[in-house]
């Protein structure tokens, strides 16, 4: 067997068109194969969704930089107007330059749903959030339910209930030997 490191080898290895043809598209697949992995892996660290604190308003003055506690206070205020809604948790996501906020909510709702109240909502609060902060990077606006309060027309579960309490009304009484047969 001869050596990698050998140069008759290589020489040898060499002399045919063929063989010089085969060794030079192994190269660039190898090369092409390389190039795409550390591609793939600077899109991935550039385009990944992060948890981000603040959103950066770039301006001609100067950066202007918005906590994510700002953001909370400005939704709040916001959502003052729609008292279906009232904000648990308010969390900031960005992915390049583009930020996504997400709303977990608690629904109080007694006249419509929430795609009404969502589809009211979203432009509204973009409107003013590029008022207030000149936030023009914010792509997205997601809306989660985490909590429903029952009020209005939902069903309270109350029937459930009372199928309970008179099936065990029904049931007729223990005894004392059926106690006895459950202990052993």
């Amino acid at each position: 067997m001869t050596s990698v490191c050998d140069p008759q080898a290589w020489k040898t290895l060499l002399e045919s068109d063929f063989n010089r043809g085969y060794l030079a598209a192994l190269v660039l697949v190898l090369a092409l194969t390389a190039a795409l992995l550390i591609l793939k892996f600077v899109l991935f660290m550039m385009f990944r969704t992060r948890r981000a604190s603040s959103v950066t308003v770039n301006t001609p003055e100067g950066d202007i930089v918005v906590t994510r506690d700002a953001l909370g206070e400005a939704v709040t205020r916001e959502l003052e107007r729609y008292p279906e809604l009232y904000l648990r948790k308010l969390r900031l996501f960005r992915r390049g330059k583009a930020y996504m906020l997400t709303l977990s909510c608690e629904f109080r709702g007694s006249s419509g749903g929430v795609p009404d109240v969502a589809g009211q909502l979203r432009p509204q609060l973009k409107e003013k959030l590029k008022q207030f902060f000149g936030i023009e990077s914010l792509r997205s606006i997601k809306i989660v339910v985490e909590k429903l309060a029952v009020s209005g027309n939902f069903d309270t579960g109350a029937e459930p209930q009372e199928k309970e309490n008179t099936a065990a009304a029904e049931a007729p009484a223990a005894t004392a030997d059926d106690d006895a047969a459950a202990r052993l």
